[in-house]
């Protein structure tokens, strides 16, 4: 008997409880369900097969044809919507599994069968951007888009407590999933806070300085401005400023440092030059 890992991760786990149960199970009736093969690996009963290995009890094992691996998970997943109680977030987990082949599908316009002298055209699938997952996903795991919604806010933002917590039912699942979004929030509007509070701390450190560079020149230390904004008339009386103002610049801004200068087309020139 082949123990394929990725295949048993397919599964949810069973609770401690569960798992106690099931041995108590097989230790007083024995292992009556068969254990289900695929080429040699074991594809249902991997609890059942280790309990019967532990306490040597024997068991029985009905093998099955598929395709290839990809056959074989998904014959996984969907035996296990069907054998077991399991939670909504459990159910969802199981279908998200079966996203990337649902998609993959969703691909093929056209499908040919192999083998045989005259292979036959399969049904034509609808195009990828027909096809709407979300629904498809829902419908494989018996829950509503909105619950489906609600699991994989779970699966993605909540923390392992909580995913424990729902996968037992000791929180629903809608519940978790507006705690989750609620946090979201709290934190977003935290994370601003902040970040509105240190812009104005920068801006605060930082000195505006208005006036006519002119003017202010001799009480501007060399090096010291980090940005030099200015929008002179534009007209040919104002252009005769602009090598003062270039040699201003080239003085006093720090290395980075940036001047910016709104001028005229017809002063652009000159604006250049300097």
């Amino acid at each position: 008997m082949k123990i394929n890992p990725e295949f048993q991760k397919l599964i949810p786990p069973l609770s401690d409880q569960e798992l106690a149960g099931l041995e108590r199970d097989l230790m007083n009736e024995g292992c009556r369900d068969a254990l289900v093969t695929w080429s040699g690996t074991l594809l249902d009963g991997h609890n059942r097969f280790k309990i019967c290995q532990r306490h040597k009890l024997k068991f029985r094992t009905v093998e099955i044809d598929l395709a290839d691996e990809t056959e074989a998970r998904i014959w996984i997943i969907k035996n296990a919507f069907n054998r077991r109680n399991l939670s909504d977030l459990s159910r969802a987990e199981l279908a998200f599994q079966l996203e990337y082949e649902i998609r993959k599908r969703a691909k093929e316009n056209l499908k040919t069968s192999s083998g045989g002298s005259e292979p036959q055209p399969l049904a034509k699938l609808p195009k990828a951007g027909k096809v709407n997952t979300r629904a498809i996903l829902a419908a494989t795991a018996g829950l509503s888009e909105r619950t489906m919604d609600a699991a994989k806010l779970i699966l993605e933002k909540g923390s392992e407590e909580t995913k424990t917590a729902v996968r037992e039912n000791k929180i629903a699942i809608h519940r978790a999933a507006k705690d989750i979004k609620e946090k979201i929030q709290r934190d977003a509007r935290k994370a601003k806070r902040i970040q509105d509070t240190l812009a104005v701390e920068i801006f605060n450190s930082n000195q505006i300085i208005v006036g006519d560079f002119r003017e202010l020149g001799n009480n501007i230390a060399d090096g010291s401005l980090s940005l030099i904004f200015t929008d002179p008339p534009y007209d040919r009386e104002a252009s005769k400023m602009l090598p003062d103002l270039a040699a201003f610049a080239a003085s006093k801004l720090a290395d980075g440092g940036s001047l910016i200068c709104y001028v005229g087309q017809t002063q652009l020139p000159a604006a250049m030059d300097a």
